[in-house]
């Protein structure tokens, strides 16, 4: 049992482990080191959310900027190319 799901990806990666569960995005990250040998079905689960904000303590432009380049065309474009989204 790994403590979260990069302890489990670094161990299968270091040959530690014969599988475990981890995200998509992990195991496209981590290349020839993993194989993706299964997939759950979309709806054998509730959605995987990642929300995006500002954090009080950080408000600040640099967030700002950050944030108005996620949620834009442009930004939404480049994490699809990164395969983080699949829609």
């Amino acid at each position: 049992m790994r403590k979260d799901v990069k302890a489990v990806t670094a161990s299968i990666s270091q040959g530690a482990g014969d599988a475990g569960f981890i995200y998509k995005t992990d195991a496209i990250a981590a290349g020839d080191a993993v194989q993706i040998s299964a997939v759950t079905p979309a709806d054998s689960h509730d959605p995987v959310i990642y929300p995006i904000g500002i954090i009080k303590k950080y408000d600040n432009a640099l967030a700002k900027d950050f944030y108005q380049y996620v949620m834009s065309p442009e930004g939404q474009k480049s994490i699809r190319e990164i395969r983080f989204l699949h829609f």
